[in-house]
């Protein structure tokens, strides 16, 4: 039981610092009065890639599927979180530059 909860703490402690970026990411978007991206990035990291991870990762994985599906989450939507930053900074520079 314990060499069980050590490997999902290392996983989950794997996963920490991508759950900094998503939440800081869905934050500014919800700040900016940016609702969709916010809801995108909420949903794809508490519901639709943990369920994906779920259902995934334990037929590759059979041992640690499960713990790896947190991971699989935070990674997915840092992905997400990182490109609708991109585009939204890409467009504020093009806004900025025009004026």
């Amino acid at each position: 039981m314990l060499e069980l909860s050590a490997t999902a703490l290392l996983f989950f402690f794997y996963a920490t610092p991508l759950m900094g970026l998503n939440l800081v990411v869905a934050n500014l978007f919800q700040a900016i009065a940016k609702p969709n991206q916010a809801t995108i990035i909420s949903l794809a990291r508490g519901f639709v890639f943990v369920a994906l991870g779920v259902v995934i990762l334990p037929g590759l994985f059979p041992t640690n599927g499960i713990w790896a599906s947190i991971l699989f989450a935070e990674a997915a939507t840092a992905l997400i979180s990182l490109v609708l930053l991109f585009a939204f900074l890409r467009r504020q520079q093009m806004t900025l530059s025009e004026a």
